[in-house]
């Protein structure tokens, strides 16, 4: 069972995960660059969350665009470290 400290963390990181979503140039990953029949334009981190989690996604396609947000964490720095745990909790 959840404690509240746990409950609390979640809260705090989704609130961090719509802050980077909601910021004047958002981070998003390219879908075209990706494959797998994903849309061929920018992809948000909250579009790409639905992707995550839908029905239809493959875990295949699911551990590849996880990966892909990981390599982006090495390139882009700490701002995406919150996104992935927010992406990973759903």
């Amino acid at each position: 069972m959840p404690t509240t400290t746990t409950l609390f963390s979640f809260a705090t990181l989704e609130a961090a995960f719509q802050m980077l979503c909601r910021r004047r140039d958002p981070l998003a990953l390219d879908g075209q660059a990706l494959g797998h029949n994903l849309p061929r334009r920018a992809i948000s981190l909250l579009e790409l969350r639905s992707i995550l989690t839908h029905p239809a996604t493959t875990p295949r396609l699911r551990v590849e665009l996880l990966a892909e947000v990981a390599d982006q964490v090495r390139v882009l720095g700490d701002s995406l470290v919150g996104a992935v745990g927010s992406l990973v909790r759903h």
